[in-house]
This record gives structure tokens, sequence and C-alpha cells, in this order.
């Protein structure tokens, strides 16, 4: 009951609690470094939490464009059916085993270049490392929750044949 609940929140409110996690990695910054520049710190965490999801972009236009998926998303888009066109993203996203920055690799550099930025006091790199770090956290949780496992491109196992 209760995981069923937490699938319908997270794909009601995906971009939302990763909106979150951009807020988090502000003030976990904001605690670690004590930045006065409080707006760029803030700037930096809300861009780079969402910084990960470009890459479904250069999917749906690019290297992947020519999947069942990016067709009804670039039709729906061409339709101007944008409501519609979310719902599908948010609905099948999760099937979509071919994006290339969703992998295991990406996210330990993540927190590595997190770590590295609060040792040497580079508040503005930690910031912009953590937002990328939770995202990446966040899309692993939700692999579990909708999928049972993980999505095997965080293994480096990438396939167009769920498209």
């Amino acid at each position: 009951m209760y995981l069923s609940k937490f699938r319908l929140y997270s794909q009601a409110y995906h971009e939302y609690i990763h909106l979150f996690f951009g807020l988090v990695s502000f003030f976990i910054s904001l605690g670690l470094t004590g930045s006065h520049q409080i707006f760029f710190l803030f700037a930096l965490s809300l861009f780079f939490t969402f910084f990960p999801d470009l890459d479904h972009l250069f999917f749906v236009f690019i290297y992947g464009r020519g999947t069942k998926y990016s067709q009804d998303i670039r039709h729906l888009l061409g339709l101007r059916q944008l409501t519609n066109c979310l719902h599908y993203c948010r609905s099948n996203h999760k099937n979509n085993q071919f994006i290339l920055s969703h992998n295991l690799f990406s996210f330990g550099l993540s927190f590595l270049i997190a770590l590295s930025a609060h040792l040497s006091h580079h508040d503005f790199i930690l910031a912009s490392a953590l937002a990328v770090f939770f995202h990446f956290l966040f899309d692993i949780i939700e692999d579990y929750l909708f999928l049972g496992r993980l999505n095997p491109n965080w293994l480096l196992q990438f396939s167009k044949k769920s498209l």
C-alpha cells in the first residue's frame, strides 16, 4: 500500500522532488562553506539539480531519435500537447535504458567532486556537484521503486530495445 503511494507521489511530483534535493544541496553547501554569495550558490544548486536530465533531451532529439519513445514525444510536442507530453514522459521514462549520463560512474564522480570541493573549500563546485549527486541518488531510488532493480544503464548496459 505505501509503496504504491510512493510511486504515485514520485511520478506526480518527480520534478519537485528533484527541486527539493536541489534545495537540500544548497543548504548543505551553505552550512559547510558559510558562503556569502547566497544567491549564486542557490542558483547553481537549482540549475545543477536538473542538469543531468538534459541528457534526456539529447536522447529524444539526437542519439535516440529513432526510438518510438522519442518519436512519440516529438509528435506530442509537434501537436503542442505539452500536458500530454509531460504525462507520457512521467509514465514511460523509467523504461529508457539508454540515457548515457545516468550511470554509476557519473554518480560516483559527482560524489568525489563534491568531496574534493568540500575539502578544498570550493563552495560553488560543492553546491553543483551535490545537486548532481542527489539527482542521481533520487533516480536510483526511483528505479528500485518502479522497476524493483537498477535500470541497466546505471551499470553501463545500454539498450534501445525497451523503447
